[in-house]
């Protein structure tokens, strides 16, 4: 008698597991009060598996939506890491020209001070050629007269 209640047991189960217990008659397969309790255990089981699935679910979204969190972060992070690097060579390209402009405003002030240097040697070697050909003119006057009065 167990044996055959082990059996019904199974073949009910697998009845349940397949989706035919519905289509067999109560008389066949257990009783109506049997059947209801082997429904209501199977749509409990159904609904568990149905909350499982949906918070495994969730769980994998929740994932996800870390994982995308994540990356966004570190897209965030590496565009900041970007700009700055961007930055400091915007500032040192800034710092060079403004050395190059100094650089180059101060080999202009040189240029003008030898320029103005220069043009005042030619200024004092023209007065100093002026004053001697005046003193060589003066000089050549003086004996000329000398040999006049002689």
């Amino acid at each position: 008698r167990a044996s055959v209640a082990v059996v019904a047991f199974f073949g009910w189960t697998v009845a349940l597991l397949a989706g035919v217990l519905p289509q067999w008659p109560p008389e066949e397969v257990a009783d109506e009060a049997s059947r209801d309790v082997i429904f209501k255990l199977e749509a409990e089981r159904r609904l568990q598996a149905q909350r499982e699935a949906a918070q495994k679910e969730a769980a994998r979204l929740e994932a996800v939506r870390l994982e995308e969190q994540r990356e966004e972060a570190k897209r965030q992070e590496e565009a900041t890491r970007e700009a700055k690097r961007q930055e400091a060579a915007r500032l040192k390209a800034e710092e060079e020209e403004k050395r190059k402009m100094e650089a180059a405003a101060e080999e202009e002030a040189r240029q003008q001070a030898e320029k103005k240097r220069c043009e005042e040697e030619e200024k004092a070697k023209a007065v100093a050629r002026r004053e001697a050909e005046r003193r060589e003119a003066a000089k050549k006057e003086m004996e000329a007269k000398r040999y006049r009065e002689l």
